[in-house]
């Protein structure tokens, strides 16, 4: 339980941060909900697309950077910083 607590503490600006990104996806979808059915429609449309063609590849994209600009920061740190740079190339 000690470890879920140490990974909450240490997780919570980031999941604060995804919870206020879909929020504000929410608050659009439920305004254009009051519109009429067609908005609605075109609203959740263009959420879903570009949800899946443009947040869900460059989220991923960052979340493979932090892994590896962490891991150059510890090498860095150790002394090897041949490789510091080449990542985002």
């Amino acid at each position: 339980m000690g470890e879920a607590r140490e990974l909450a503490a240490l997780a919570w600006p980031t999941m604060l941060a995804y919870t206020l990104s879909y929020a504000l996806m929410f608050s659009i979808v439920v305004a254009a909900g009051r519109q009429s059915a067609a908005h609605l429609a075109g609203v959740t449309l263009g959420s879903l697309t570009t949800n899946v063609t443009g947040f869900s590849i460059i989220i991923g994209l960052l979340t493979g950077m932090d892994t590896l600009c962490s891991q150059v920061r510890q090498s860095r740190s150790t002394g090897r910083t041949e490789t510091f740079g080449h990542h985002p190339q």
